[in-house]
């Protein structure tokens, strides 16, 4: 028999129980807790219309899911602490296709597979392209158009030393943009190799050209990127164009924006 303490204690915990299963549902109709939204690519699920025929195909009975599963109370931070508690424990990136490299440099894998090679698709396939890209410009050419190819720098290859051992040792002799621009140079495509100038440059720059936990080039590097590009269309074309103009510059003790987007 319980005594009327323990009967109170019992049902006060039940009650505790009913009422965080039911607060998910109550936040997801009432928002009486702002969140805040995910940070990185988040496609958003849209709520489905239901129709006779999307009934009976179990297409709604899907859809309605994935959108629940999405927007459910306290998702948002429910998947924060889930993903902060895989990381602390197991030094796992949650995050799609984010690898943590040596001394927590963060990388997105595909920078990781540009750098080894073992995205290589092939020089018989890399030169059917340029090839391909050749026939446009000379075409273009004939009707006063320019195109120009950017060669775009990877995180991988402009910091291999923080990749992990065990991605290194996947390294290939070839990689798509030593073909690519072995190509360029045979078959005369307008091309800039900014990853030949961010890894030229690497450590000789009054800003980083790369932050530690962003997955592209930093601020400073894109108004740096942008201004070669206009100079480059200047030469080209034997035109003038407008100059940007850095009139004033901040710091800040926490990286801003793409500086931070992986670590987000």
């Amino acid at each position: 028999m319980l005594s009327k303490k323990e009967h109170i204690i019992k049902t006060l915990l039940f009650g505790a129980i009913v009422l965080l299963l039911w607060i998910p549902m109550i936040q997801q109709n009432f928002t009486f807790y702002e969140e805040r939204p995910l940070k990185g690519a988040v496609v958003a699920k849209e709520k489905p219309q239901l129709t006779v025929d999307n009934w009976f195909s179990g297409k709604y009975q899907d859809s309605l899911n994935s959108f629940l599963n999405q927007h459910f109370g306290f998702r948002n931070t429910l998947v924060r602490l889930n993903n902060q508690k895989i990381y602390e424990l197991y030094n796992i990136a949650k995050a799609n296709g984010v690898i943590i490299g040596k001394e927590n440099y963060l990388y997105e894998e595909n920078y990781i597979k540009a750098y080894l090679g073992t995205d290589f698709i092939g020089k018989k396939k890399i030169r059917a392209h340029v090839e391909q890209l050749k026939f446009v410009q000379d075409t273009l050419q004939k009707l006063n158009k320019d195109i120009i190819f950017i060669l775009a720098p990877g995180k991988g290859s402009f910091f291999p030393e923080y990749i992990p051992e065990d991605y290194l040792t996947q390294k290939k002799d070839s990689t798509n943009y030593q073909s690519f621009l072995s190509y360029f140079k045979t078959n005369g495509i307008n091309y800039i190799d900014f990853n030949k100038w961010f890894r030229d440059n690497k450590g000789k720059t009054s800003y980083p050209l790369y932050a530690k936990a962003g997955i592209h080039w930093s601020k400073q590097s894109e108004l740096w990127v942008a201004d070669s590009i206009l100079n480059y269309i200047e030469t080209l074309r034997k035109i003038k164009l407008p100059d940007i103009i850095i009139d004033s510059t901040y710091f800040n003790y926490k990286n801003l924006y793409e500086d931070y987007d992986i670590g987000d």
